[in-house]
């Protein structure tokens, strides 16, 4: 949400140096709802925005789930509403016959099950096993990893899953103890970790068993999740997660936009209750308000209106100041720049860039009279502006993958209809990150190496690991001239 606002700020001020170019003419307005990550919420939520807020776009939810069924009601012909996602990373979504009017600026699932897959190669592995949950994002991504395996000579010894937010995995954890599973790939929701974690020390699924030690390879999510699962079961963590792995794809740093826009970032001023007092007071809280002037900050945390509002706003000041200085992925604080900070922040600029190309059409120009506008300003209509628009965002460049290279490559942009294209950032020369968890208290997972498209792995610092002792490194595109190699 801060993300989200510090664009939007920045669009509408034509003056501050920051895309005053933009939409020149226009003044971005929003409507703030929340699905509480559930779809049935997701579902009220989108008939909201569109009858009462009467959007023209909308972003999130943050979920695979959620967003997957508020797409059924936006894709409905009388609806019309593109939704963009800055965190909804399931391959699902990528069906553009299912999901016509999603887009996302986080690349999808199948690009991380690639590099877990890799990983796993690089390694010399040659036995894991997979566990996930039935939620969209977690089933997904499983069956994304477990293909990519299928290409391998790996074994996988057990696939488990269980269900959403359940409250045991108790059989679950046994099935992968009984298989003598060295190596777990978890693809899990953040409640559901919670769960996992705490079951899988009392079984002694753990880098931490002294006999048979099973290290755990986590899907993006642990990283921005890790802080809260762990909160209540900070021993338990320690003991499962030493050494754990996870891959993210690279979120910024390092592209040529990250340095100017996480510095506007951190020098925004915290507005976050009462200083010295309860940190979720409401007194000295952000005020803003959307366009139906609710709270953007102020929540109901318990729906219950009899309760008061507490602040959920981010204390920009809470973040490690030389990883800020150095412009490399920062591992804690509230302020920090998460992964999907800079994801949501092109989210945002997507839609403007996209609606900018609209406004300068000829198809615009040549409308004559409010009716021929209006037809022209249609959700499809929109959708397509942005999906052939191109830009250097927080995250780095931001486009979007043509379903027919062939066509697509050979024809002028201007003259390529929507079928082309697909809701799916272009992903194929995104670094991604490698990260390791210590398994010490206080301790968050650090960054460690990267995957470079078509080069070599890059190991950056040792990496703690109760299992293997270090990474190889090896030629990924073995086509490319020998003074290319890493």
């Amino acid at each position: 949400m801060a993300a989200f606002l510090l664009a939007i700020d920045q669009i509408n001020d034509k003056n501050d140096g920051f895309y005053d170019d933009l939409l020149p003419e226009t003044e971005l307005l929003f409507a703030k709802y929340d699905s509480k990550r559930n779809e049935g919420e997701a579902v009220v939520n989108a008939f909201y925005i569109w009858e009462q807020a009467q959007a023209k776009v909308a972003i999130g939810p943050a979920s695979s789930g959620p967003s997957k069924q508020s797409q059924s009601v936006f894709k409905l012909p009388h609806v019309n509403i593109p939704q963009v996602s800055y965190s909804a990373t399931s391959s699902g979504l990528s069906d553009a016959s299912a999901s016509p009017m999603f887009m996302r600026t986080a690349p999808s699932d199948v690009y991380q099950a690639e590099i877990m897959a890799s990983t796993a190669q690089l390694q010399g592995w040659t036995k894991v096993c997979i566990m996930s949950g039935t939620d969209a994002y977690s089933a997904a991504g499983a069956a994304a990893v477990s293909k990519e395996l299928d290409k391998t000579n790996i074994q996988v010894l057990r696939m488990v899953s269980y269900e959403a937010e359940t409250s045991s995995v108790e059989e679950q954890i046994g099935q992968l103890k009984s298989a003598g599973c060295p190596i777990v790939i978890l693809w899990a929701q953040s409640g559901d970790m919670k769960t996992i974690v705490v079951e899988a020390d009392k079984q002694g699924l753990s880098a931490s068993n002294p006999f048979y030690p099973t290290l755990f390879f986590t899907s993006e999510i642990t990283l921005g999740s890790f802080e809260d699962v762990c909160k209540d079961h900070v021993a338990e963590c320690g003991r499962v997660f030493r050494g754990a792995l996870c891959a993210t794809p690279n979120f910024g740093p390092g592209t040529p936009s990250y340095k100017t826009i996480s510095d506007i970032w951190h020098a925004q001023i915290p507005k976050i209750g009462t200083t010295g007092g309860d940190r979720t007071s409401a007194a000295g809280c952000d005020n803003r308000t959307d366009v139906r002037g609710k709270g953007v900050w102020l929540v109901d945390h318990d729906v219950n209106s009899s309760t008061p509002d507490k602040c959920a706003a981010i204390d920009f000041n809470d973040y490690i100041k030389e990883e800020a200085e150095a412009y490399v992925a920062e591992s804690s604080g509230d302020g920090r720049i998460s992964m999907y900070v800079p994801f949501a922040y092109d989210a945002t600029l997507m839609i403007a860039t996209g609606l900018h190309s609209l406004f300068t059409s000829d198809e615009w120009k040549t409308a004559t009279t409010e009716t021929d506008k209006e037809t022209v300003y249609d959700g499809k209509n929109i959708y397509h502006h942005m999906l052939i628009s191109e830009f250097d965002g927080f995250s780095g460049e931001v486009s979007f993958r043509c379903s027919d290279t062939k066509t697509c490559s050979n024809t002028p942009k201007e003259d390529i209809t929507q079928q082309y294209y697909e809701g799916d950032r272009q992903a194929g020369t995104m670094d991604f990150f490698l990260w390791n968890y210590d398994g010490v208290e206080g301790n968050k997972f650090v960054k460690f190496g990267e995957f470079v498209p078509c080069n070599c792995f890059v190991q950056v610092i040792s990496m703690i690991d109760p299992i293997c002792s270090s990474f190889i490194c090896a030629q990924l595109c073995p086509q490319l001239p020998q003074e290319k190699e890493g």
